[in-house]
């Protein structure tokens, strides 16, 4: 019935259904652990009214047993300050491969290293290659999660397919200031924290979940709908709501479906319909719903809707988030990378053109990094300064095709940057000032997420 509307879903659920998984083993170890900062508080950013135009435009720059990933020309060392997060392939045995099926598998990995994650499991926690490549698609909804209090990563892996006889390799709770990996479900899951950092939500099938992260705790049943869509579970940064969706056939719109977005009441009782929107065939992902910093407006497949359900915003183009803390949005569209208001006013345009996905603020949300389009050098990033609305190219990566994703260093010193060239997935480091340092960090490994860190 919603074949067409859930492209997207579709193809992620294939990937999982092909992926072959590991048995689970024992879900906790006791040894010492790391520990992770709490993300800074972003400092004072001008208002709109008050921010400096743009001055300067950016210009693209001129030029048999299981197997360890294949290392980086030097041995890597870790950054001071982040926990990088990454997938690479290994080669597992009749012995140690899941089922007895040789082969290829993606491992999870951390650097630096986290001794409490077994590797006999995390080895092959993301399933075979040749069934998950690319692992991006996977990872545009089952992308880790940092707890707000810094403490734990939430960790999905694949979803269970029974009719091919394999199971899930679940979702983690990974304690970083008790060095212990605890399994929470057997499938992985597309989940999000509460502001308290001890209880997630999820969807699975028709009903909404919470789940306390206490050891025993239950899931706890909150809302279920026929037609919900598990990839929507959204704690609101007050922790009173839960957003999420439903979606039906409807002869209502022209586009033949109908979504509507419901707050849900985290404490329990009745949900809200906050509004229905015609929706159409398009690819939908985790991240087209998502909270203001204040939380008091909801982003919804480009438009914003207050807590009344009232719309504020045009249907924007392209991709929007939120700026990391002012409700003010990122546009990236064809009409240039720019920050607008909810009602679509342009405050600052800091490039024209469409760009490529990959882009990041920094820790103390005052800068963006964004990646530039690909010539011949490679892939370059670019530095947009939010208070000064000036841009700085910092470096290029030599020979990168793509640049799948983009985050700062723990001191915002640095970008940290996974890319795509002609021998496979890397990792690089680039200095954030123009003329610095661009180094490769690892060979062979998908970056996933860099978190913040302390030995």
């Amino acid at each position: 019935m919603k074949n067409q509307f859930r492209y997207a879903l579709s193809i992620v659920l294939l990937v999982l259904a092909l992926a072959g998984c590991a048995s689970p083993p024992v879900t906790t170890e006791q040894t010492p652990s790391s520990t992770v900062m709490p993300t800074a508080a972003a400092t004072h950013r001008p208002t709109a009214t008050n921010r400096p135009a743009l001055t300067e435009r950016v210009a693209t720059p001129a030029p048999t047993d299981t197997v360890a990933a294949p290392p980086a020309t030097a041995a890597p060392k870790p950054l001071a300050g982040n926990l990088i997060l990454y997938a690479s392939a290994v080669d597992l045995s009749v012995a140690s491969a899941p089922n007895g099926r040789m082969g290829r598998y993606f491992a999870f990995r951390t650097l630096p290293t986290l001794p409490f994650l077994d590797p006999a499991f995390f080895d092959a926690f993301y399933g075979m290659t040749e069934n998950m490549d690319p692992i991006g698609l996977f990872l545009l909804d089952f992308r880790p999660r940092l707890s707000p209090d810094g403490r734990f990563i939430l960790l999905s892996g694949l979803t269970s397919y029974p009719d091919g006889g394999r199971e899930g390799t679940g979702t983690w709770l990974i304690d970083l200031d008790g060095g212990t990996a605890r399994r929470l479900l057997p499938d992985g899951k597309i989940a999000s924290w509460n502001p308290a950092s001890d209880a997630i939500a999820y969807g699975e099938g028709d009903a909404l979940y919470t789940l306390s992260t206490a050891e025993g705790a239950e899931p706890q049943r909150l809302f279920q709908h026929p037609d919900l869509w598990p990839q929507y579970a959204y704690w609101s940064p007050d922790g009173q709501w839960i957003a999420a969706l439903t979606s039906t056939e409807s002869a209502a719109y022209d586009t033949g479906y109908a979504a509507t977005y419901w707050l849900v009441p985290a404490a329990g009782g009745p949900a809200r319909e906050l509004t229905t929107q015609a929706a159409g065939a398009m690819e939908y992902v985790s991240t087209d719903v998502s909270w203001s910093p204040d939380g008091q407006f909801l982003l919804a497949r480009n438009r914003v809707f207050d807590l009344a359900g009232n719309l504020l915003s045009p249907d924007y183009p392209g991709r929007v988030d939120w700026l990391p803390d002012e409700s003010t949005l990122l546009s990236n569209s064809n009409d240039g990378l720019r920050i607008l208001t909810i009602a679509g006013e342009e405050i600052a345009r800091i490039s024209e053109g469409y760009f490529n996905e990959a882009w990041a603020f920094s820790r103390d949300g005052r800068q963006l990094a964004y990646a530039l389009p690909r010539d011949e050098a490679g892939m370059a990033v670019a530095v947009y300064d939010l208070d000064r609305g000036e841009n700085r190219v910092i470096g290029v990566v030599p020979g990168a095709l793509n640049m799948d994703l983009l985050r700062w260093s723990a001191d915002d010193t640095q970008l940290i940057a996974g890319v795509f060239l002609e021998t496979g997935h890397e990792i690089w480091t680039l200095a954030a000032e123009p003329g610095g340092a661009t180094e490769r960090l690892l060979e062979d490994a998908e970056l996933i997420e860099v978190f913040l860190h302390r030995p």
